[in-house]
């Protein structure tokens, strides 16, 4: 150190004279009693922040379901029961389920996939849902 460093430094060590080692260690306790109420304020924060967004998700995950409920109730009630209506059946006029056969009248429903079957000169009209 030249003269006028050691000179400033004397004249800093008048003025400013260095802490007790009470106050150093009143003043080390004090920060270390801030940081700590803000790590734990952090931490409520943290926790409180992850059960909001577990009530988000969950309130999401409830609606979802209740929607895709919704959408399977309304589909089963929604399909067609009948792939068509026998409007009229004049002569033998059969549907075969299982290798048997069974008369058709009119107003009788048709599955889809049904086979149906006419003997010669019988006639037979279907509604169809589509009109």
């Amino acid at each position: 150190m030249n003269k006028e460093e050691q000179d400033i430094e004397n004249i800093l060590n008048q003025k400013w004279p260095s802490a007790s080692q009470a106050e150093v260690d009143a003043d080390c306790d004090r920060v270390l009693h801030r940081l700590q109420s803000r790590a734990n304020q952090s931490q409520h924060t943290a926790q409180r922040k992850t059960q909001i967004e577990f009530r988000w998700r969950r309130f999401v995950m409830v609606v979802a379901a209740a929607g895709l409920v919704l959408a399977v109730i309304v589909g089963f009630f929604w399909q067609q029961r009948a792939f068509a209506v026998v409007e009229s059946a004049e002569g033998p006029f059969y549907r075969v389920v299982g290798g048997t056969t069974r008369m058709l009248q009119a107003g009788a429903h048709v599955a889809s996939g049904d086979t149906l079957r006419a003997d010669n000169g019988a006639e037979g009209m279907l509604k169809l849902p589509d009109g």
